[in-house]
């Protein structure tokens, strides 16, 4: 003879088995959505990252093809007012002083905007407004942080080097 109570386990197993089916489910094609989402989400960023050195690559091709007939072009002018072995020189000379200046600022002419665009790049700012919101920090700052006195010490003191008199070394400890 059946109890009523037995009824009402084998429906409470029967639901809560249900129940626990269909969360695994949604889990499974929750996980399974995030993962289509990541993929995309590294498709399009390596499209733009693959698209701009792609880019770079054809306008530097491009423009070492002009620099080396604008430099050809100069030498035969200058090989008429100088002899045609001094004027390549020279021009030898200015290539070779941009490739000095190139050495000394790497970081700021390639490192720098390299790792900017690959932080916009690959980095998302939250929306949400939190403790991580970096772009509200930085519009809301109404104290200077010390790194930014620091920045701005060093531009104030570069631009106003033409003017003034070769600063000490103690002048800016």
């Amino acid at each position: 003879m059946e109890y009523p109570q037995d009824d009402i386990k084998h429906t409470t197993n029967t639901t809560t088995a249900s129940l626990i089916y269909g969360a695994v489910g949604s889990v499974k094609r929750l996980s399974q959505l995030y993962v289509e989402s990541l993929r995309l989400k590294a498709t399009d960023k390596l499209t733009v990252l693959l698209s701009s050195i792609a880019y770079v690559g054809v306008m530097l091709a491009l423009g070492i093809v002009c620099l080396v007939f604008i430099s050809i072009g100069i030498g035969h002018l200058l090989s008429d007012s100088i002899e045609p072995h001094l004027a390549y020189l020279f021009i030898a000379g200015f290539y070779l002083l941009l490739f000095v200046m190139a050495i000394l600022l790497r970081r700021r002419i390639f490192v720098d905007p390299i790792s900017r665009f690959m932080s916009r790049l690959l980095v998302e700012v939250p929306e949400d407004e939190g403790e991580f919101d970096i772009v509200k920090a930085q519009e809301d700052d109404t104290e200077p942080r010390q790194e930014d006195n620091i920045i701005e010490d060093d531009v104030s003191r570069f631009q106003g080097a033409a003017d003034q008199e070769p600063l000490n070394n103690d002048s800016h400890e």
